[in-house]
């Protein structure tokens, strides 16, 4: 028979070859496109081109047979094979990625074709992929295919390192290449399992899964010890950040607390004091926001805005203030400390200034500026310290309601009545509004 009559009556050999060809297809559009370019990084991506479509494909035809595995209560005798259709030319697929991986990356990327899981395991696995065909496991293999499924996700990881996922990878691994086979294994251990080919018994798919698990066993046990590792660089890499961090914040709390004491000072008059208390004011918020949390700094802008649309002169006001006002911002609106404090804006678009009154930390008075004086250092979390005035106390010990003094405003418009109700409402956080006793 001629070799090209023989090739159409070969269904096999079709299906290698069209196999072939898309998968060098997918690999010329890839390469050419996204991952071209002469670089090492370019080459790496290139190399793992074959691999991660070849392993995307198998792996996803292999979901109707685990589907069909536990269905029939891992019985092979049970399960549907579909060799002609599915089984026998999803085999030969996987053999024609082995084939391309070592023809390409000899040609293309050579020197990242390693020996032992290049060379050496393609050749053995091309030789298994004909054997299965041949003694009819082909089904037996696409079940395994599952196995495949982190190959791909490590694939995608490498040629988009955003996407990559180690605990994905580890994760699938077990669950496939552990779980899994270790299913398998026992499948073909019991006396049902001697009959994938139902009309010829056989030890000799046992004999495979045995010899490979143990393999996947050392894979995965290094894949956890990887995960493992990179976590702990992980962690100590956020503590020496979050050390310099609170360095950085407890730097400028000294420098705040500087600058108030130099503002307020008699002698804040003289040029060079004032100069002084600038200076170190701007250092503090420098040092202040440019280390601190996101939200320390989004706080800071927030009430930078708010100031504006109240109509605040900012010039007048010293920027540790402003600081301070941010920093009760935030804790008005992170609500985390067992209180029901309300947010901001809830019932009365003043209530933030309204905070700022009675806790003191907006007013001009100098009788009660001196309250505000008598402050203490507490912690914001994570070792970050500053101090905030006594009324923050409530907030702090979680109390559920802030009471503080307030003079009444006798000029707003309104009855008696209502204006000493619109005040006290104004000028007092009612954690739990259920009940207000005078």
């Amino acid at each position: 028979m001629a070799p090209v009559e023989w090739f159409l009556h070969n269904q096999h050999a079709k299906h290698l070859v069209l196999s072939l060809g898309a998968i060098q297809s997918v690999y010329q559009v890839f390469a050419r496109t996204l991952f071209a370019g002469d670089t090492p990084d370019q080459l790496r991506k290139r190399s793992w081109i074959i691999t991660t479509f070849s392993a995307l494909v198998v792996s996803t035809m292999s979901i109707p047979y685990v589907f069909d595995f536990f269905y029939t209560g891992m019985d092979w005798q049970s399960m549907s094979p579909h060799r002609e259709t599915i089984s026998d030319p999803v085999c030969l697929f996987f053999l024609a990625y082995l084939l391309s991986d070592l023809g390409t990356g000899y040609v293309c990327y050579r020197s990242l074709v390693n020996f032992s899981s290049g060379w050496v395991h393609h050749t053995i696995y091309a030789i298994l992929c004909v054997c299965w065909v041949y003694n009819r496991w082909s089904h037996a293999f696409v079940l395994a295919a599952i196995m495949e499924m982190p190959t791909w996700i490590m694939g995608i990881g490498v040629m988009n390192p955003r996407l990559r996922s180690y605990w994905a990878f580890t994760l699938s691994f077990l669950a496939t290449r552990v779980v899994i086979h270790m299913l398998m294994v026992y499948s073909l251990a019991i006396p049902s399992g001697r009959y994938v080919d139902q009309y010829k018994p056989s030890w000799w798919p046992l004999t495979f899964a045995v010899v490979a698990f143990p393999m996947h066993v050392v894979w995965a046990y290094k894949s956890i010890r990887g995960l493992y590792r990179r976590h702990l660089k992980r962690k100590l890499e956020a503590e020496k950040r979050d050390l310099e961090r609170r360095a950085a914040i407890d730097e400028a709390t000294k420098l705040l607390d500087s600058a108030d004491v130099l503002e307020e000072s008699d002698a804040i008059e003289q040029p060079g004091r004032k100069a002084r208390a600038r200076q170190l004011v701007s250092d503090a918020v420098y040092k202040l926001w440019y280390s601190a949390p996101e939200a320390w700094r989004n706080a800071y802008a927030e009430q930078l805005e708010y100031c504006k649309e109240q109509g605040v002169d900012l010039s007048q006001m010293r920027r540790s203030m402003l600081v301070r006002q941010a920093l009760a911002r935030l804790l008005l609106q992170r609500d985390k400390r067992g209180h029901n404090l309300p947010l901001v804006e809830e019932d009365d678009e003043d209530d933030l200034e309204d905070w700022m009154s009675v806790t003191s930390m907006s007013t001009s008075n100098p009788s009660l500026r001196k309250s505000s004086q008598e402050a203490r250092t507490i912690s914001l979390g994570k070792g970050i310290k500053i101090k905030m005035p006594r009324e923050f106390d409530p907030i702090i010990h979680g109390q559920k309601y802030v009471v503080s003094e307030f003079p009444v405003d006798q000029t707003a418009s309104g009855t008696r009545r209502q204006r000493i109700l619109g005040q006290l409402r104004r000028r007092f956080e009612i954690a739990r509004r259920d009940m207000v006793v005078f």
